[in-house]
């Protein structure tokens, strides 16, 4: 099997951006926030939610603190179906919600 430069660079190329997208995509965890000391969580908005993921232990009532850093619309209110939270924000104030993880 005789490969030439070209289809050489071409393979470790393709290799490599699927290894990247791989990571982008999957691999790519942001931490989790865990609430067990304290009884609040800073989330940051813009662009997203930071942190993207908490953990909140049964029955324990938890105060979510979103400030809102992006002035995108879409950003405008959070809304926790799951917890009955629909706030609509505004840029640079805090917003408190308190959610409760109940069993199902």
């Amino acid at each position: 099997m005789d490969m030439s430069l070209d289809k050489i660079i071409v393979t470790f190329a393709g290799l490599g951006a699927i290894l990247f997208t791989y990571w982008f995509f999957l691999a790519k965890k942001e931490k989790e926030a865990l609430v067990s000391d304290s009884d609040s969580v800073d989330i940051t908005v813009e662009g997203g939610y930071s942190p993207e993921v908490i953990s909140i232990p049964l029955n324990k009532a938890t105060t979510l603190n979103f400030t809102r850093k992006d002035s995108s619309s879409c950003l405008e209110e959070v809304v926790l179906s799951d917890f009955s939270v629909e706030e609509r924000q505004v840029i640079n104030e805090v917003i408190e919600s308190i959610c409760q993880a109940l069993s199902q």
